[in-house]
């Protein structure tokens, strides 16, 4: 519905056309009246009408001036011009100065309601327009984020078309001020550490957070943005009047103020990796692998911010576990020796934190293989690291989380303890396991040939462990433990009155009746035939 306005200084005229027709019908919804220019521009200003139908020779103001006024305010307003034969050139005339049409005051009712159904029809067309004008410019705000995280994660990923990309940039309001540039590269080192601990939501609110930050302390000549992979960008723009030096300076500065505000109001470790200088847009895609490449460096740098020229380039930053190391550890972990086996991690690492070249990637290379190593050594206690750690434990990708060293190396340790116990306390059951099948096997064979290799094969472990193994257990050699077991039972058989020494000795064992009698003597300080004679005369 639109409301329409009447001004003429002939009562008779106006009132005549505000009451001869049923307004609502027609689309309008108030109709108001004034009869002279002055007044009808008065109106205007409060009632903010759609369309203004107005005589062209009026007192105080005339249709023109009125014209021109409304136009100056509301261009959208449809102002129908009313006027006799004579005024007809002086109509055209307002129609050039904006009017949207004119109408003689002859005409009849069926001309005025066709001109303000035409004026109808535009005023719907143009607020159709304007809805969706509106709608695609809600649509392009709502995208505006988007395709500014777009076009420069194509500026450091690389693109085709620098050109293109630079008015693409400048369509989305991002304007590049320099032709030199360093880029900053922020990360938080423990994020995903932290992942179990945070929604997705709060997630979304620490970057935003983080973003906001890095702005505000960017100033004008900066661009803040998160990339594709979660790192947060600061492309500085440098001031063509300073140095290099003196550029770097500037960056560098409010990087440490940045991570100092990002330290004091969240509870993240944060890093820092800082280019060289580039120059020409297409150099920063250079500039994001330099800071990268110094955050790969960051494991064992005191300070959270690396910069790339600290990094020797021709200094050798690879470390690998030497053969001899690895069977050292091997060994210490097949005894369960929990001092050797984290003396040889702690070496290892020690070594590491003294080569400042070395990569991240590296380093959990590094972990990974000792790892594995470890993982290797389970398998001969026929267990797994899911047996340790659950089915869910994947140590090749859970060491990549760590971004410092000291968490790496913390977490490391714990694992190599829990390994170390859960290897002692296998080892314990394992030899109680082996040591009651040997046992149980010489109470059933204790009368045959059996020596110390045959049950150690017969339990597959070499005959030195094996007689370790069983005299720690029970307390008593092999062979000690079998001639304990025949002694007894040739005690027993002894007991029955038709049994006969030489043939009891043959029952446990001993073919030679001398040495199973010197044998029996050794441990019970009788021989056969006297300890048979000491059961008769207690009876």
């Amino acid at each position: 519905m639109y409301k329409l306005l009447i001004i003429d200084d002939d009562e008779l005229i106006r009132e005549g056309i505000k009451n001869a027709i049923e307004w609502d019908q027609q689309g309008i919804s108030e109709v108001k009246t004034a009869d002279n220019g002055e007044s009808g521009w008065q109106i205007f200003q409060e009632f903010e009408p759609d369309i203004i139908l107005t005589d062209i020779r009026m007192p105080v103001m005339d249709g023109i001036d009125l014209l021109k006024r409304i136009r100056q305010v509301r261009k959208n307003a449809k102002v129908i011009i009313l006027s006799g034969y004579d005024d007809f050139s002086y109509a055209q005339t307002a129609v050039k100065e904006g009017a949207f049409d004119y109408l003689l005051k002859t005409a009849d009712i069926d001309e005025l309601l066709n001109v303000i159904s035409k004026a109808k029809a535009e005023l719907d067309r143009e607020k159709h327009e304007a809805e969706t004008y509106r709608k695609l410019k809600e649509q392009l705000n709502m995208s505006l984020p988007l395709l500014k995280y777009r076009y420069l994660n194509e500026l450091i990923y690389g693109c085709t078309d620098i050109n293109q990309l630079i008015k693409r940039m400048e369509f989305v309001d991002i304007h590049i001020k320099s032709d030199c540039f360093m880029v900053a590269v922020l990360v938080i080192d423990d994020f995903d550490l932290r992942l179990d601990e945070i929604t997705e939501e709060e997630r979304l609110l620490y970057k935003l957070k983080i973003i906001n930050i890095m702005e505000e302390y960017s100033k004008d000549d900066g661009i803040c943005f998160e990339s594709k992979n979660e790192e947060f960008i600061y492309l500085y723009m440098c001031n063509n009047d300073l140095s290099i030096r003196e550029n770097k300076e500037i960056l560098c500065s409010r990087c440490e103020e940045i991570c100092r505000t990002l330290g004091r109001i969240m509870d993240f470790k944060f890093s820092v990796g800082l280019s060289n200088i580039g120059y020409g847009l297409d150099s920063v895609r250079n500039c994001f692998s330099e800071a990268k490449k110094a955050l790969d460096h960051r494991l064992f740098y005191v300070d959270s911010i690396v910069d790339i020229q600290d990094i020797n380039p021709y200094t050798s930053a690879s470390f690998n576990l030497d053969f001899e190391t690895e069977n050292r550890l091997i060994s210490a972990l097949r005894v369960g020796n929990k001092n050797e086996a984290l003396g040889i991690i702690e070496d290892i690492f020690s070594r590491m934190r003294h080569n400042r070249n070395l990569e991240i990637g590296n380093f959990h290379q590094v972990c990974i293989e000792l790892l594995s190593i470890a993982s290797r050594v389970l398998c001969e206690f026929d267990a797994g690291m899911d047996n340790v750690f659950g089915k869910d434990f994947l140590y090749f990708e859970e060491i990549r989380k760590y971004k410092s060293s000291e968490d790496a190396i913390k977490w490391m340790v714990d694992i190599f303890n829990t390994l170390l116990n859960y290897i002692l306390n296998t080892k314990i059951l394992k030899a109680k396991k082996i040591v009651e099948t040997v046992k149980r096997y010489i109470d059933e064979h204790y009368n045959e040939n059996l020596s110390l290799n045959m049950l150690a094969d017969m339990v597959h472990i070499s005959p030195n462990y094996f007689s370790y193994l069983f005299s720690n257990t029970v307390g008593q050699s092999f062979m000690e433990y079998v001639m304990t077991k025949r002694i007894e039972k040739a005690k027993q058989l002894l007991g029955d009155t038709d049994s006969r020494a030489c043939e009891v000795g043959e029952k446990v064992g001993y073919d030679n009746p001398n040495y199973f009698s010197r044998i029996f003597k050794k441990y019970t300080g009788l021989s056969p035939s006297q300890y048979k004679e000491s059961l008769k005369s207690n009876e």
